[in-house]
């Protein structure tokens, strides 16, 4: 794998379950992701500022995909609320 300094920063969260989100929708859509957390900042419970900060990182070559997936004005991006999401029953 190659080293974290060859990534680039698509999405960063305080929320580990919205970081895991973001990165399958990027890995759904073929965008091998990372995600970086500071060591030892869950351990010690802190989901507040940069030590807890959760980061979605991505190659530079796909970084550009990553923001256009990733934009709230495309219509294919993460809702910022669950009030637009359409449940179907089936």
């Amino acid at each position: 794998m190659q080293g974290r300094s060859e990534w680039m920063v698509a999405w960063v969260t305080n929320a580990p379950q919205e970081a895991q989100i973001v990165a399958g929708k990027l890995q759904f859509e073929g965008i091998q992701t990372l995600l970086h957390r500071q060591a030892g900042a869950s351990a010690m419970g802190i989901h507040i500022g940069q030590l807890g900060e959760v980061r979605v990182l991505v190659h530079p070559s796909d970084y550009e995909v990553a923001l256009a997936i990733l934009n709230p004005g495309n219509p294919s991006s993460l809702p910022q609320d669950g009030s637009n999401i359409i449940f179907e029953d089936k």
